[in-house]
């Protein structure tokens, strides 16, 4: 190659990496934009902050020695708070669900007005979506992830290829421009920090297993979101992390139970039970059958329902049915080595489960699409090309604002109803069983690979001897 054909290949390689920052940047920053936009609208539209006023408002009641459980104790204390006229936290819409821990985390918001409050509690989840698409867009394929494509062929041997330039940037945006991003940031749920705790404690869990359970003692706050997550530490014996976590939750729990202004240190913890099993009782906003509220949830009984109300009598049936399926797949191989690709994609598919198996928002379901889109980046061809496309599907169809068709009506065509409003559980369904079947599949590589691996072995033995 001449001199002249060098410099041009190096000049256009410094060009595609300058785009490829400047497209990873504009996307980590869309998350600061939009929450630019949902302050800017909060005086005007009173769902705006609308979860984070609870948790605000449980802290402020805790520092003021009073019962963050008791719904007039909550209304009251909003009504100072520097916003009265927006829609006060409590029952019906936002009853009060966490742990009495989420206090002592929120105190130095908590000292503040509300509307200060909540900026920096924006610009906190904008912080967190940030990284969280930064933790996407500078995913790199890895060597292990190289085996099946299409149609089960195998890959050609050689050095792994590089990513296509935008392909990190495509998957960033599918997080950042989602409904469930935006959803999350318009009512400021406790959602996507908790995903940046996750992702985090994925990542470190290996390398910094105490700080991993660190942050996954804090991850636990939204308990319904990540507590399965501990079944496979324990499963992968990572002893560190779990018990650094329980140190963490502990501690919290302590300092938060002390601070308590009931007759009973511990007596919060029957308060937030009987209030989380009332929001979900019949007739309450929460419940499955409540189909008015029912597109922004992302739990099976609620699609069941949708689908045909005698369907979801069956739903403890159904989810005992894949909540053994899940268990089976998530099994170690036998006799091989437990590869990176299975390891992580089982965190996936039980993040899926989890999603399923009981009441969450389709907020929530960030927690499934940023480790999914990262993993198919790494590992997508690790698997067959179908099923790696189908996960891609997931992700994308994911994005989409079905909830908000009709404003989230019910009084609208079955296939709206059953199969629109309702794109994210169907979503999750597709990652939970598709994943189910690239682990198989990564299970399978990996059983044959050590099968190979000692027929070769004994082989060599034989010809020694």
């Amino acid at each position: 190659m001449t001199l002249h054909g060098r410099t041009t290949i190096s000049h256009n390689a410094a060009a595609a990496g300058t785009l490829r920052c400047v497209l990873a940047a504009a996307v980590c920053m869309i998350p600061f934009a939009m929450s630019l936009r949902e302050l800017a609208r909060a005086h005007r539209d009173y769902q705006i902050g609308i979860d984070f006023r609870m948790t605000y408002t449980a802290a402020r009641s805790w520092l003021q020695n009073r019962n963050p459980y008791d719904d007039a104790t909550l209304k009251e204390i909003w009504s100072a708070s520097g916003m009265p006229n927006a829609t006060a936290p409590g029952r019906p819409q936002t009853p009060n669900v966490y742990p009495l821990s989420i206090a002592p985390l929120l105190t130095a918001l908590a000292w503040l007005p509300f509307p200060e409050a909540f900026a920096i509690w924006l610009v906190i989840n904008a912080a967190a979506a940030g990284f969280i698409a930064r933790n996407i867009v500078s995913a790199k394929p890895s060597d292990s992830g190289r085996g099946a494509t299409f149609a089960g062929a195998v890959e050609p041997a050689g050095p792994c290829p590089t990513l296509a330039p935008s392909l990190p940037q495509a998957a960033g945006c599918i997080l950042v421009l989602g409904f469930p991003l935006h959803y999350g940031l318009i009512v400021s749920n406790l959602a996507i920090i908790t995903t940046l705790l996750v992702v985090l404690t994925l990542r470190y869990r290996d390398a910094r297993p105490g700080l991993a359970g660190f942050l996954f003692g804090l991850a636990l706050i939204k308990y319904t979101l990540c507590a399965p997550l501990a079944f496979l530490f324990a499963v992968e014996r990572r002893w560190r992390l779990l018990a650094a976590a329980f140190v963490t939750q502990t501690l919290l729990l302590g300092i938060a139970s002390i601070g308590f202004a009931g007759e009973s240190p511990f007596g919060w913890i029957p308060q937030m039970l009987a209030t989380g099993i009332g929001s979900m009782s019949a007739g309450a906003v929460n419940h499955y059958a409540s189909l008015d509220y029912t597109a922004l949830h992302v739990e099976l009984p609620s699609l069941l329902f949708r689908l045909a109300p005698s369907m979801a009598e069956w739903r403890n049936v159904i989810l005992l049915l894949i909540s053994a399926i899940t268990i089976f797949a998530c099994r170690r191989p036998s006799g091989s080595h437990v590869k990176n690709e299975f390891i992580e994609l089982r965190y996936v598919v039980v993040l899926a489960f989890t999603m399923i198996a009981v009441y969450h928002r389709v907020y929530d379901a960030i927690v499934v699409i940023a480790p999914l889109v990262a993993w198919l980046l790494r590992y997508r061809r690790s698997i067959p090309y179908g099923l790696a496309s189908l996960l891609w599907f997931a992700a994308v169809i994911s994005m989409f604002a079905g909830p908000a068709v009709a404003g989230g009506s019910a009084d609208v065509p079955y296939i709206l109803l059953a199969f629109v409003q309702t794109n994210v559980p169907w979503a999750m369904l597709i990652v939970l069983f598709v994943g189910i079947a690239a682990l198989r599949s990564v299970s399978r590589t990996a059983e044959r690979s050590n099968r190979i691996s000692q027929e070769g072995f004994d082989a060599a033995l034989t010809r020694g001897a």
